[in-house]
């Protein structure tokens, strides 16, 4: 999205300027709408990504003896959502309550170039498809893995490890402690399928 609008955008790092300032941050400390894209991720998903974000030595924690994430790590995860200050709900709601441009992960993943086009459209910015589809070849993570292979964030952008990982008794804890907010993205978590 960075790239599409001619914004510099230099991943791990943070440059503040006046004017074409990309800021990715976990924080929803933000008042108005105006300029703010939410990248919305499948709950179910960003429980296994918080798991992988973690070092290899903290596996006994964080998975049961099968291999999937054990309950008493999503329990925290759910209440402290990674990076944020504030648990998965309270995440959620703060932007369906400020009414922010969204986005939608796995969209982005399964059709970049319609669902950036879509949102740079939406949110005001006039950029041709073909500076679109070249931002999206630039960025593509599957060309970064392989100039990067050390970098864990590139790791997996998993849409669906959740199947393998996550017992339904972490799907139901989700579905529990965060109401009807997924719904709202079009998450269904109830639904295994």
């Amino acid at each position: 999205m960075a790239a599409s609008c001619g914004y510099e955008y230099t991943r791990n790092r943070i440059e503040i300027r006046l004017t074409n300032t990309l800021l990715h941050t976990h924080s929803t400390s933000f008042e108005g709408n105006a300029n703010l894209l939410y990248v919305v991720r499948d709950p179910r998903e960003t429980l296994c990504s918080a798991a992988r974000a973690l070092s290899p030595t903290t596996s006994r924690i964080v998975y049961d003896e099968k291999g999937m994430i054990h309950p008493s790590f999503a329990d925290y995860v759910i209440k402290h959502m990674p990076g944020a200050t504030c648990s998965m709900k309270s995440h959620l709601n703060a932007c369906l309550d400020s009414r922010w441009t969204v986005v939608r992960f796995e969209d982005v993943k399964r059709d970049p170039l319609s669902t950036l086009t879509h949102v740079v459209k939406q949110t005001g910015h006039s950029v041709s498809q073909e500076v679109i589809r070249s931002s999206i070849e630039e960025l593509d993570f599957n060309r970064l893995k392989k100039a990067s292979t050390d970098d864990r964030f590139l790791a997996k952008s998993s849409i669906d490890t959740w199947r393998t990982l996550l017992s339904a008794e972490v799907i139901q804890m989700l579905n529990h402690a965060l109401g009807d907010a997924p719904r709202q993205f079009g998450y269904f978590l109830e639904d295994q399928s």
